[in-house]
């Protein structure tokens, strides 16, 4: 089978950001068809590996060059590694969702960002975030997921300050940054102490199957190294006590809160979790940590949804919630409803997004409080703004409803505190 075609997924996106850089002033709308060429490459490889992988109920492991090579000092041999894609429904089915999003709010910028004067820095960022994405779903050595990890990072701190004039624009591109560097360094001082304990760094495959459990039992790491994972996650996915990045990360420009702010970025931290999710079972201390943690932020986020008449603000507000109980759903042990619900999160809160973007171009205010009839003028948006809130409220035949209820059913089974919290913050969802 021709699997190998996996690394257009990441490389596509990657190769044409530089490209853009130097030529896109010359190309149409600063190189936006070679930006949206990229992603449809890497939608197009997800959906061929993803039919090979149903088909096969395969894993696959491709390998490529090593990035650090095996050496001897004295007797002491140090372990290189190489880099490789860890190839299954989940990491697959993940860059697949990535890449089709990333489609649609490609195309919605060319007319959004017309007339911009740095349109093809905005493309080559845009396609750079997008490769490094697909990238951290799809690595298997940890050090690898790690660069890919900062990568998105850097390329949001590059989006969010995209108008970076205005002083206001740059403060909240340095404090997303800034905030988010905090978690990882949770994250890189637990891949650290994997690594000097263990003498070599595990792939996601070898933790997956369990290799290095009783060696991490045995260490007394089995509690401490997912939980220093799991800060890493907390500052990706606005987890309190470092959600504050979030709202103000809405200063970019819509396409970019779409983007980062919906489908990929923020849900990077829930993903590494549902990754890794036998790391965090060895020991049953993690998933407590992870479930609690998930139930507060969804409750008191969603009441900070109540509080700001700034639509992009309840918007923000409103996806740090719904990450918390994807993470509730996680410590919950049912890390399958957690992704389902990021998939279905991913296209709702992107579509509501986009429709706030056109309603705030075309009114020039933010302030909820002086919109109104919007129907009569802008019958999409309306119609936007409606299936999305309906679907995000869990009102059925929407997706949100099929998602978000397993979440609260299962809580409601197994732990009445976490249970309080799914229900509350459905409440507030729903009121907002």
């Amino acid at each position: 089978e021709y699997i190998e075609i996996a690394w257009l997924i990441v490389l596509a996106p990657l190769i044409v950001s530089p490209i853009i850089l130097a030529f896109g002033r010359r190309m149409f709308s600063g190189g936006a068809y070679l930006a949206i060429g990229s992603v449809i490459v890497s939608l197009l490889a997800s959906i061929y590996v993803l039919s090979i992988i149903i088909q096969t109920k395969g894993t696959y492991i491709i390998e490529s060059f090593e990035v650090i090579p095996t050496f001897q000092i004295n007797n002491q041999i140090i372990k290189g590694f190489k880099w490789s894609l860890y190839l299954d429904n989940l990491s697959v089915l993940t860059s697949l969702v990535v890449a089709l999003v990333s489609l649609f709010i490609f195309i919605f910028s060319i007319e959004y960002l017309r007339g911009d004067k740095g349109i093809a820095r905005y493309f080559a960022e845009i396609s750079f975030f997008v490769g490094s994405m697909q990238g951290l779903v799809l690595s298997n050595n940890l050090i690898m997921l790690y660069l890919f990890w900062e990568f998105v990072g850097l390329a949001s701190y590059l989006l969010i300050g995209y108008w970076h004039e205005r002083e206001e624009v740059a403060a909240a591109a340095r404090k997303a940054f800034l905030v988010t560097r905090i978690g990882d360094v949770f994250f890189l001082a637990g891949i650290v102490i994997l690594w000097i304990n263990l003498g070599y760094l595990p792939t996601v495959n070898e933790i997956i199957s369990g290799k290095i459990n009783e060696t991490l039992v045995s260490l007394g790491l089995a509690a401490i190294v997912p939980l220093l994972f799991f800060g890493g996650s907390i500052g990706k996915s606005a987890q309190f006590p470092l959600h504050v990045w979030l709202p103000d990360a809405m200063e970019g420009p819509t396409t970019v809160s779409a983007l980062i702010h919906s489908a990929t970025m923020v849900a990077a931290g829930v993903y590494l979790v549902a990754r890794l999710y036998e790391l965090f079972l060895i020991d049953p201390l993690p998933l407590i940590v992870v479930g609690f943690i998930g139930g507060f932020t969804a409750l008191y986020a969603s009441t900070l949804g109540l509080a700001t008449n700034d639509i992009k603000r309840v918007l923000a507000y409103s996806t740090i919630s719904q990450l918390g109980l994807m993470m509730l759903a996680l410590g919950l042990h049912i890390p399958s409803s957690a992704m389902m619900h990021l998939y279905s999160h991913a296209f709702f809160k992107a579509l509501m997004f986009l429709s706030a973007g056109v309603i705030i171009h075309m009114l020039h205010t933010r302030n909820m409080l002086e919109m109104g009839g919007i129907l009569k003028y802008n019958k999409t948006s309306y119609y936007g703004m409606l299936i999305g809130g309906l679907s995000l409220i869990a009102i059925p035949p929407f997706s949100g409803f099929f998602t978000k209820d397993i979440i609260i059913e299962e809580a409601f089974f197994v732990n009445p505190y976490l249970f309080l919290f799914g229900i509350l913050t459905s409440f507030f969802t729903a009121i907002y």
